[in-house]
């Protein structure tokens, strides 16, 4: 598949950059990914609790969010890149949260280093809603993420990664699938 189609999970295919991607976390490292996103052309949508941060990505084309649930009620990819368990579980199940708004069929890359208990039990959530949620640990710091040759380390369903590889190569030198 090249890199500027996508695959969804019904099999139809749709033009990467015609999707909404939103990114949530714009801190050392989730900032450079997030205007590398921006920089490749595709249509983002951010939030993050800082307003400096969200300036930042806007001078880039970034379009800003009141809200985890305003990024996803528009986008179809959403990379979440925040500090620990809590503030994903704060993004994604918390008052105006992701899991409460996103569309169904949308697709959710955690970014952070998590437990795995705390993927699963989101991931759980996610599916009862019709929304897909991946594990993406990345290597290399806000170094890799400004140099675009971060690792991901993708969990999840073959076919969903494959969807968001466009926006993963934005950051990244090495895309793994690591299992389900």
């Amino acid at each position: 598949m090249s890199a500027s189609r996508l695959q969804t999970a019904k099999g139809g295919a749709r033009g990467a950059k015609d999707q909404r991607v939103g990114f949530i976390g714009l801190g050392n490292i989730g900032l450079p990914m997030a205007k590398n996103i921006a920089d490749a052309g595709f249509a983002l949508t951010v939030f993050d609790v800082n307003p400096e941060s969200m300036r930042h990505v806007a001078a880039s084309g970034a379009r800003l969010a009141e809200s985890p649930a305003a990024v996803g009620r528009e986008c179809a990819i959403i990379g979440v890149c925040v500090r620990d368990d809590h503030d994903v579980r704060q993004v994604l199940l918390g008052d105006d949260g992701l899991l409460g708004s996103a569309q169904a069929d949308a697709i959710i890359a955690i970014h952070s280093t998590l437990r795995p208990r705390t993927v699963l039990e989101v991931a759980a959530i996610g599916s009862e809603r019709g929304v897909h949620v991946l594990d993406v640990g990345i290597t290399g710091g806000a170094p890799g993420a400004t140099a675009k040759t971060l690792c991901y380390m993708a969990g999840g369903e073959a076919v969903l990664i494959d969807r968001c590889r466009p926006v993963f190569e934005t950051s990244a030198k090495t895309i793994v699938h690591t299992g389900p």
